[in-house]
């Protein structure tokens, strides 16, 4: 006989369905963008979800999720004047983001409104983002270090390094990779000292105007 009480049978019945729903539900999932489309108000990328479930036993069970298309790109920013953006491509990988509400009309200012009703459905799990992430890598302990390819931006406590290989523009200026400061109109900092080193008030080599 068996041991199950009447209130165990549907206890556990109960969990099995809970936990069968449970499994399919997601509040993110890694993915791989497949499709971008940046010419528009709202970005959004076509994205190739990276997870799916194997069974050993039954292969009947197995299962892959479909392409998940037109998902908002999120931007960082608290503004369209103030944001900060990183190129994101057909291969770029990140995670898609589920939010527990909609997101669609929340604007950054203003409430996001739905209209109440007893309809459940009023409260779909329809938001969705794709974050592009990259785990991996050196870590800073001290200092914030933007890198892209071979061109890094330290940002320490006292200041700021560049490094750029082919040189820092700025308003018209140029930094160029040896250390030279080159004004939009084309002066060389490092010509006008080799031209006025030499120069004396006791008679020396006068200055040469070629800069």
């Amino acid at each position: 006989m068996s041991s199950l009480t009447a209130s165990s049978r549907i206890d556990t019945a109960i969990s099995f369905v809970v936990s069968k729903r449970l499994y399919d539900l997601h509040t993110s999932m890694p993915c791989e963008v497949i499709a971008v489309d940046l010419g528009k108000e709202s970005p959004t990328v076509d994205v190739k979800v990276l997870w799916e479930g194997i069974s050993q036993e039954n292969p009947s069970l197995n299962y892959k999720y479909p392409d998940v298309l037109d998902v908002p790109l999120m931007v960082y920013g608290v503004s369209s004047e103030i944001k900060m953006t990183i190129p994101v491509k057909v291969g770029t990988r990140g995670v898609v983001y589920f939010p527990e509400k909609p997101l669609y009309g929340f604007n950054g200012k203003d409430k996001a409104t739905v209209q109440v009703t007893p309809d459940l459905t009023a409260f779909p799990l329809m938001g969705l983002y794709f974050i592009p992430t990259y785990q991996g890598g050196t870590v800073d302990p001290e200092n914030i270090v933007i890198k892209h390819t071979n061109t890094t931006i330290t940002i320490t406590k006292d200041g700021v390094q560049i490094v750029a290989p082919s040189g820092l523009d700025c308003n018209g200026a140029k930094i160029t990779p040896e250390g030279d400061v080159v004004t939009a109109s084309g002066v060389s900092l490092n010509k006008v000292r080799a031209s006025f080193n030499p120069h004396t008030h006791g008679g020396g080599p006068t200055p040469s105007t070629s800069i």
